[in-house]
C-alpha cells in the first residue's frame, strides 16, 4: 500500500494483515519499487510477525546458547566477541526493523580499524546469526546477502627459512626437549598443531622410509579435528630426526602422544617460546618459519614440487610454488641468458 503524505509517498508493507515496515519516499516509483520487493521478501520467508517484534539484543541472547551447543569453542567465542561489538542503538532496534544498511554501516566502520581479514570474519559471524534468524522467522531473509564485504588483499608472503646448518645449530643451542621439537618441525615441515595431534601409532616405523601419518590436528584452545586440507598425508621421518622419535616414543603406548614430556600432555606454544628463548634463539623467525625451512631443504635436495606439495599437504600447486620463487627456481636460466646477449 501506498500513501501520499504531502509531497511525500510513504510504502506500507503488510504481511498477514499486519505492517511490518514502512519507509518514505519522495516519489511514487520509488515507493513502489521498495514496496513490491518487501512484500516478495516477507511472501517466500518463514517469517513470523511475533518474533520480529523481539528486540535484537534478547534474540542474540537466544542464538548464542544454541550457537556454544553447536559450534566448537573458538568459532562461539568469535561469535561472542562480535555480536559485542555491535552499537547499542543497532542492538536495541526490534529484528523487523533492521535493514542491510545498518548492518553496512557496522562493517564500514570495522573496516577503517581492522585488517580485511579480521572483518570478513567477523562479518562470517553475522551472517550466521542472519541465517539462524531467517529460519526461525525473526527476519524475512538473511540481511547479510545484501551487505558488500572488503575485497581480499593479497598480501606478500614473506617467509624466513633456516639453512639445513642454521637450523642444527639452532637446535643444539636451544638444546634438550625444545631443541628437539624445533628439530622435528625444521626437517618434518608439520604445522604446530599437526604436531601437537601426533600419537605414537602415527609414526610407521615399516619398511625402508619411516613415516608420520597425518590424520590430525590440535588447534590449541579447540577441538581435534582433520588437517587443514581436510585429508590425510604420509610426511617422511627425515634420518637427522630419527633418533629423535626413537627417544620420544620409547615406553610409550601407541595412543601416547608422540611430542610430549609424558605422553599425556601436549606441548603449547606459549612454553616453547619461553622455553626455547625463541625470541632470541629464533634469529627473528617465527616458529611457522620451521615449516618453511623443511619446504625449502626439500627442494634444494632435489625433491620435486609436486611431491613438496603433498608432504606439506597443500591443496593447490600455488601455494608451494612460494618455495620455487623464494630459492629463485622459477627462473628460466636459459631465458635468463638470452638477456646477456
Amino acid at each position: 500500500m501506498i500513501r501520499q503524505r504531502g509531497k511525500a509517498f510513504q510504502a506500507v508493507v503488510k504481511y498477514r494483515q499486519q505492517v511490518v515496515a514502512t519507509k518514505t519516499f519522495d516519489t511514487y516509483e520509488q515507493a513502489v519499487n521498495w514496496h513490491d520487493f518487501q512484500r516478495d521478501r516477507y511472501v517466500n520467508s518463514n517469517f513470523v510477525a511475533q518474533r520480529g517484534n523481539k528486540f535484537m539484543r534478547d534474540v542474540v541472547k537466544t542464538w548464542l546458547v544454541e550457537r556454544e551447543r553447536d559450534v566448537e569453542r573458538m568459532t562461539f567465542n568469535t561469535d561472542k566477541v562480535v555480536l559485542g561489538l555491535l552499537p547499542n542503538h543497532l542492538l536495541n532496534r526490534r529484528m523487523r526493523g533492521i535493514e542491510p544498511v545498518d548492518l553496512q554501516m557496522v562493517i564500514d566502520k570495522w573496516g577503517d580499524g581492522l585488517k580485511v581479514s579480521s572483518v570478513r570474519r567477523y562479518a562470517d559471524s553475522l551472517r550466521a546469526f542472519f541465517a539462524w534468524a531467517a529460519e526461525l522467522g525473526y527476519v524475512p531473509d538473511n540481511l547479510m546477502d545484501r551487505v558488500r564485504l572488503p575485497k581480499r588483499r593479497k598480501e606478500p608472503h614473506l617467509i624466513a627459512p633456516f639453512t639445513e646448518a642454521e637450523l642444527d645449530l639452532v637446535s643444539e643451542t636451544i638444546g634438550g626437549y625444545y631443541g628437539q621439537i624445533t628439530k622435528v618441525l625444521g626437517y618434518s615441515g608439520l604445522r604446530w598443531a599437526e604436531m601437537r595431534a601426533l600419537r605414537v601409532k602415527d609414526v610407521l616405523f615399516t619398511g625402508a622410509y619411516w613415516r608420520f601419518n597425518i590424520v590430525k590436528s590440535h588447534p590449541e584452545g579447540a577441538d581435534e579435528k582433520p588437517p587443514k586440507s581436510g585429508r590425510s598425508r604420509t610426511v617422511p621421518v627425515a634420518p637427522q630426526i630419527q633418533p629423535i622419535i626413537v627417544e620420544m616414543s620409547k615406553d610409550r603406548s601407541r595412543s601416547d602422544y608422540l611430542i610430549s614430556r609424558d605422553g599425556k600432555s601436549q606441548i603449547w606454544r606459549s612454553r616453547f617460546v619461553s622455553g626455547s628463548n625463541w625470541d632470541v634463539n629464533g634469529h627473528g623467525r617465527t616458529i611457522h618459519d620451521l615449516r618453511h625451512t623443511a619446504a625449502c631443504n626439500w627442494l634444494m635436495r632435489g625433491v620435486p614440487v609436486n611431491t613438496v606439495q603433498a608432504w606439506l599437504g597443500h591443496s593447490d600447486l600455488e601455494a608451494t610454488n612460494i618455495y620455487t620463487s623464494y630459492l629463485g627456481m622459477d627462473i628460466n636460466p636459459g631465458a635468463f641468458e638470452l638477456l646477456k646477449n
